[in-house]
């Protein structure tokens, strides 16, 4: 009665029955197969829980990018790179910001 029954999921739950103490030889002698639902059912709540709680981890991590440059569409300065050096990060940026100043105004 349980959708996917396999040896391999019989594994799986006696495993999981077996992190609360559970063992081989009790399972063994479970002749009722509505205590098999149950314990397939708390597996199976266990899992999803455990995805979920990992999807908001996940979702509550900021998406880090670079701050985008006002002044030019599409983000920061020309031949800028989050993977560069902080150094010839700097050079680049002043240089860039110093083009957008000199440039004349329309």
């Amino acid at each position: 009665q349980i959708e996917g029954w396999s040896p391999a999921l019989a594994a799986e739950l006696a495993e999981y029955a077996r992190g609360f103490g559970v063992e081989a030889e009790e399972l063994g002698q479970i002749n009722d197969p509505r205590l098999w639902r149950i314990l397939h059912r708390a597996h199976l709540g266990e899992t999803l829980a455990r995805r979920l709680a990992e999807a908001d981890r996940r979702a509550a991590r900021p998406a880090v990018r670079p701050a985008a440059d006002p002044g030019r569409p599409g983000g920061g300065a020309p031949g800028l790179d989050d993977r560069m050096d902080t150094a010839d990060w700097m050079r680049r940026r002043n240089a860039a910001t110093l083009r957008e100043h000199r440039r004349p105004r329309r």
